[in-house]
């Protein structure tokens, strides 16, 4: 090979390696502008970079590898069929290009996932090289293992368009209690000094409901709403006596006196 030639093959072999990572980012990543989001791959409603990311360092799934081994073998059979020895030095450079691609990604994201092992505690990533130097192929590893095979969503990062990544749930909260929590993304100081005020936003009045648990059976669509029974009850009941000398009548304190028998005092 001459030194013309060999300057187009390594040349060639940039191309190749430049084109096969363009060729398989683009198919690992989707577009967050879509209505419509993947329910394969990491996903976000921030801007996306962070579930992207996340998506190039997985493990290649089919369409992947087919693509990473085509544009390794349809320069490689190119250049037997041609004679130029120029073209022959550009099409060889590309097949170079892209198999150094394929390479480093077999080792980075099959090989490497494959060594974190079982136990993905902090105390043991923190110690970790494998999680030190491949720290995306560990998390997109370690995310997918956990949600058996559909990432879901990431979150986006409060207030902003960035993307908040798997570990930082693991970590501290940037609010300082629940009722922060729960106001991300409102601006200002809440008019309502209480969570029950809060709740009740929007309810002039007083309540219609004694209980919260009334309230919330009233949102619930329950029908139903504890009261007094509409028939009497089962045991013994008082009979509606009309005769004032019948104790079951007027005198609350004599209630079923007549199943008890006259006392002492009235039979002297």
């Amino acid at each position: 090979m001459g030194a013309g030639e060999l300057a187009v093959a390594v040349a060639s072999a940039g191309l190749g390696f430049i084109l096969a990572d363009g060729v398989d980012r683009f198919l690992a990543t989707y577009n967050p502008s879509d209505a419509t989001k993947p329910t394969d791959k990491f996903t976000s409603d921030g801007n996306g970079t962070l579930a992207n990311t996340l998506n190039v360092a997985a493990m290649p799934n089919w369409k992947r590898a087919v693509a990473g081994v085509g544009l390794v073998a349809a320069p490689a059979v190119g250049a037997a069929f041609v004679k130029n020895p120029y073209a022959r030095s550009m099409l060889e450079g590309a097949a170079i290009g892209a198999g150094v691609n394929a390479i480093k990604l077999l080792v980075n994201s099959v090989l490497m996932p494959m060594l974190i092992g079982k136990d993905t505690s902090t105390p043991t990533l923190q110690k970790s090289y494998i999680a030190r130097l491949y720290p995306a192929e560990t998390a997109a590893h370690i995310n997918k293992a956990s949600s058996q095979g559909a990432p879901g969503a990431l979150s986006g990062a409060p207030g902003a368009n960035g993307d908040v990544g798997p570990f930082a749930l693991a970590g501290d909260s940037p609010y300082p209690d629940a009722a922060q929590a729960l106001r991300a993304g409102v601006s200002g100081d809440s008019p309502y000094p209480t969570a029950a005020q809060a709740l009740r936003a929007g309810v002039s009045g007083d309540s219609p409901y004694p209980t919260a648990a009334a309230a919330l059976r009233k949102q619930a669509g329950v029908g139903y709403e504890p009261g007094p029974p509409s028939s009497p009850g089962p045991g013994p009941q008082a009979e509606p006596h009309t005769d004032p000398a019948c104790g079951c009548v007027g005198d609350p304190t004599a209630m079923f006196s007549s199943f008890l028998g006259e006392s002492e005092s009235s039979s002297q």
